[in-house]
């Protein structure tokens, strides 16, 4: 099975590493010169509430059933990406609302890089991604980069981040508009994994 993966963050970088555990040939195409994303601008924490009514008090408007499956799944994923060469510095967050754990930015995606590449997986920096392909209509086929290359896929994964970076997407999709969401992006969250999944009839 052939998996193409639009993003090389922290999201990119684990679905590219776990669809190889899966006996899968990846492809990831990351936007920028090295792989990374905004995770290399955080202090390392992956965290959730510590349950489901503090989940939901704190973002009410969450889809529960999403909150619930963090909730279940974070702390075998976190130990999962300890195992697979993950540099955790701590076990806990500091914070009584939430659990996780934090790791170190750089070293983390260093070795998620490198076993990636040991299991066959290809990464391609500088290439962003322009659109989806499909054929027949309404079944994804691979991606189209903005040098108009394609890279062909059994299936496609969209990890690009999101669209902080973007003031007309922030002012389309987020509470006050631009200017007014303060948040740290990284100058390459435009959305365009987003605005590519739109244009396929993806819900906003």
């Amino acid at each position: 099975m052939r998996v193409v993966i639009a993003g090389g963050g922290l999201a990119g970088l684990t679905a590219a590493l776990r669809a190889t555990e899966f006996g899968a040939q990846i492809t990831l195409l990351e936007k920028g010169a090295s792989p990374g994303g905004s995770f290399l601008y955080s202090s390392g924490y992956i965290w959730s509430y510590v349950d489901l009514p503090t989940f939901r008090r704190e973002a009410p408007g969450g889809d529960a059933a999403l909150q619930r499956l963090i909730l279940e799944r974070l702390g075998p994923d976190l130990r999962w990406l300890e195992g697979a060469g993950g540099a955790l510095i701590a076990r806990e967050t500091g914070n009584p609302l939430t659990f996780g754990a934090r790791f170190d930015p750089e070293r983390t995606v260093s070795a998620l890089v490198d076993r990636i590449e040991a299991s066959g997986g290809e990464i391609i920096a500088d290439t962003a991604l322009e659109a989806l392909l499909e054929a027949p209509p309404g079944h994804v086929t691979g991606v189209l980069d903005r040098c108009e290359r394609e890279y062909e896929g059994d299936a496609v994964i969209l990890a690009s981040g999101g669209f902080a970076s973007d003031p007309e997407l922030v002012g389309r999709h987020i509470i006050g508009g631009p200017g007014k969401m303060r948040v740290r992006a990284h100058p390459r969250s435009t959305g365009d994994g987003f605005r590519a999944a739109l244009r396929k009839g993806a819900l906003a």
